[in-house]
């Protein structure tokens, strides 16, 4: 039984338009990152979350880096033999937020089954499966690889998605607000128009009754026109028409076609679709209410990046650890604390009071500024509220 929905991509290829009419652009996830507010939401979306530090945690204590969790090395430092992780999860992310869907293979040791590297699978290759077994009453998720023609086992398949309505395929968001799509896309191709034309192209000239319509004077006013009072390059400000001819400019001047405002709104339209704050996709016009930067930051978290890192960290946690673990309580967790912190000032007092309030170690609070581990044993205990001395080390402690 195949529960999934048709995978295929759905492509605007235009119709028959009369009168001269532009016909509409190809719109699909390719083309809309043609579009500028558009490509800095992918970029921003994939870029951020790509570099959050991801980590395995047990019982949500991070694991001692001198004795790292075996999936440390695949998370942090090499997923696979010929990409590095920033460039393996922007890509992962990217397909998430782009297409609807986000795949990663995992490949597994054939003795042990542990996993030992991940690989980015094309979202528009990968079609979602639920299938029913005989005998059995709920179904068992599986991925086809279209181009290997290659089924693979829903746990083998770290998969995150937009927005769908069956629960096990994402919806691609390009297609869903192809409206949206088109409109931003159709006022690129108008303002380079705009642009090519000039202000002094979209005009009727006037001639005397006594002139009559000449055709080399017609043909004549009209090169003088193109040549020298079209586009961004127009040599002259001032037109001299011959024989009493007048000039009737109708074009409109960039303020009355208000090219700018209708940007501003297109843009709003793509951070609505993308989750990205208008002021992220440099949109600043609403932005005064929210100044701050350390305000902005704890909000994309919150309502932007949360959703994909929930999603991640749920799916890492299910595919790549074993049921042992699960039970003893490992986790793998994304911290996006990076833009939670606000200016340096703000970060340096709240590890300080962190560290004197026991809930940090040294270490750890070194870790969250960015510096590196000390060796000395007592910077990974924590300290009693209100204890300025350092604690005993280890040995010390067991002796008493």
């Amino acid at each position: 039984m195949n529960l999934a929905p048709e995978a295929l991509e759905v492509i605007n290829m235009g119709g028959s338009y009369e009168g001269g009419i532009i016909p509409p652009a190809l719109i699909n996830a390719y083309s809309a990152m043609a579009i500028t507010p558009y490509w800095r939401a992918m970029n921003f979306l994939a870029t951020n979350l790509a570099a959050f530090p991801r980590s395995v945690r047990q019982n949500g204590n991070r694991m001692d880096d001198a004795e790292p969790h075996p999936l440390a090395k695949l998370l942090r430092r090499k997923p696979n033999g010929y990409q590095t992780p920033q460039v393996m999860w922007r890509t992962f992310y990217y397909h998430a937020a782009n297409k609807g869907n986000g795949y990663l293979w995992i490949e597994r040791d054939a003795a042990t089954f542990k996993p030992i590297g991940l690989h980015n699978l094309l979202p528009e290759d990968v079609h979602p499966i639920r299938y029913i077994h005989e005998g059995e009453k709920t179904p068992t998720q599986y991925y086809l690889v279209r181009s290997t023609k290659t089924v693979l086992s829903g746990a083998d398949v770290i998969h995150i998605q937009a927005l769908g309505h069956d629960g096990h395929c994402g919806t691609n968001p390009v297609e869903q607000h192809e409206a949206t799509f088109q409109q931003a896309m159709a006022l690129d191709r108008f303002q380079t128009r705009f642009l090519q034309k000039g202000t002094m192209i979209r005009a009727a000239i006037e001639l005397p009754e006594a002139v009559g319509a000449d055709d080399d004077l017609v043909d004549e006013i009209q090169e003088t026109m193109r040549r020298y009072f079209r586009g961004a390059d127009a040599e002259r400000d001032i037109v001299v028409l011959p024989n009493g001819a007048k000039l009737n400019n109708a074009t409109l001047s960039p303020a009355d076609s208000q090219l700018a405002e209708q940007g501003a709104v297109l843009t709003k339209k793509i951070a609505q679709i993308t989750g990205v704050p208008p002021h992220f996709l440099y949109e600043f016009k609403d932005a005064k209410y929210n100044n701050l930067t350390e305000q902005m930051g704890q909000d994309v978290v919150r309502y932007t990046f949360l959703p994909w890192i929930q999603q991640t960290e749920e799916e890492l946690t299910a595919k790549l650890l074993t049921d042992d673990e699960l039970d003893e309580g490992y986790a793998i967790h994304l911290n996006p604390d990076a833009l939670l912190r606000g200016s340096s000032k703000e970060q340096m007092e709240v590890v300080t009071l962190g560290v004197k309030s026991g809930i940090y170690t040294e270490n750890e609070g070194r870790g969250l500024i960015g510096m590196p581990a000390v060796a000395d044993a007592s910077a990974n205990q924590l300290k009693r509220l209100g204890d300025t001395a350092p604690p005993p080390a280890a040995g010390d402690a067991e002796a008493e």
